[in-house]
């Protein structure tokens, strides 16, 4: 299939995106083929070792046979994966456009993205460009912060100073995880969701390493229970279509436990079975939320601190006071970060005379914006790709 044909079949995700965007309480019909498919896809995605190429084929066709369609739950997952192989088993031209497709699905948008760097061998500047597309689904990353030094004049740093430059973001997987999780104690689901999966995708390696999933990576062993935890947040906020993906996720590249604790979960979320959330005493919420709040400001993410101390300032003891301290600590550190440069960018915004950096804001992973604006961008870029001549060898 040549890249040309991405155009033809482009449509379809932005039909599928809308779809289940819109349908936030997505059915699932029958909850023993939803695992069927979930363990099929396992077995392509980390085969038994010294599986041979004909129990890889079989494996294949059974996942083929079981896979539910992108509209479906975990319908995305199962399709990432089937095109991980093909891109594997050196089938790129037809791996690049299932990609494509994935690009507009915020639930497989940066491994998708990701996946269609390592389709092509491409010269540094196009690269830099899919880069770009990571660097919008995920501001807290470190595609990011390259991004923002790719558009930035920097001297490049005197190792006679005596204070390094600040690292905006800096990134902190246990500080990313402590957010998720007292989100969640506090019952703030849609938060909480949210924040497990941007410790996944900002405190994690990338999907694949050398072909095989990684310890550490956003698909592994390690981040199945982030998985999980951000799919049982998401569907307790109506987010059904992205829970079951995050399931799926879990299920697919978790340990062997994962399939038992799905069957739970599912059976739970059928059943509606929710433990009822206890109300928290004011003082505790403040607690918690001012050290949400720190842990923000100590990975210079002080906008997203900002956000929800002017959204939620009763969720403070000194909103006044604490919005103060945390505006002059992002000031102090831009000026750090500043030092000697030219043009400065951070979070995607020039730093001007004009700019008030207290109005930067750092939405999450993969918003609903942003993953229209890389489904866009993918397919211009590979629109770009089919129109330049290929040379004659």
């Amino acid at each position: 299939m040549r890249i040309g044909d991405i155009v033809l079949t482009f449509v379809v995700v932005c039909w599928c995106a809308s779809v289940r965007a819109s349908e936030g309480d997505t059915p699932l019909q029958n909850a023993d083929r939803f695992i069927e498919a979930m363990s099929a896809a396992r077995m392509v995605a980390t085969p038994p070792a010294g599986a041979s190429a004909d129990a890889n084929l079989n494996a294949l066709r059974r996942l083929d046979a079981a896979m539910p369609a992108l509209g479906e739950p975990g319908g995305p997952v199962c399709a990432y994966v089937r095109n991980r192989s093909l891109l594997q088993a050196g089938k790129s031209a037809e791996a690049q456009v299932g990609l494509a497709q994935l690009s507009g699905i915020s639930s497989v948008a940066p491994e998708a993205v990701l996946g269609l760097v390592e389709a092509n061998a491409m010269p540094p500047a196009r690269r830099m460009s899919f880069e770009r597309c990571l660097a919008d689904l995920l501001p807290i990353s470190g595609w990011n912060r390259a991004r923002d030094m790719w558009d930035s004049d920097r001297p490049i740093i005197d190792l006679k100073e005596l204070s390094p430059r600040p690292e905006v973001p800096f990134l902190h997987v246990k500080k990313l995880i402590q957010i998720a999780q007292l989100s969640e104690t506090l019952g703030l689901h849609d938060f909480a969701w949210h924040a497990y999966v941007e410790a996944i995708y900002g405190g994690r390696a990338p999907a694949w390493s050398n072909g095989a999933p990684k310890e550490g990576a956003w698909l592994s062993a390690d981040t199945a229970e982030l998985w999980a935890r951000a799919a049982d947040n998401a569907w307790k906020t109506g987010e059904r279509a992205v829970a079951y993906d995050y399931v799926a996720k879990s299920v697919i590249f978790g340990p062997d436990g994962q399939l038992g604790k799905a069957k739970t979960t599912l059976a739970a979320w059928k059943a509606s079975v929710d433990a009822q959330q206890e109300e928290i005493p004011k003082a505790q919420l403040q607690e918690a939320v001012e050290q949400i709040v720190t842990l923000y400001a100590e990975m210079n993410v002080h906008p997203r601190a900002l956000e929800i101390i002017r959204t939620h300032p009763d969720w403070v003891k000194n909103p006044v006071e604490l919005e103060a301290r945390i505006a002059d600590e992002w000031k102090a550190a831009l000026k750090a970060y500043s030092r000697g440069a030219k043009r400065v960018v951070v979070y995607g915004v020039e730093l001007t005379d004009k700019t008030d950096p207290t109005d930067i804001k750092v939405p999450f992973a993969c918003s609903p914006e942003a993953v229209e604006r890389v489904a866009q961008e993918v397919r211009k870029l590979l629109d770009t790709e089919r129109a330049v001549p290929k040379p004659d060898l």
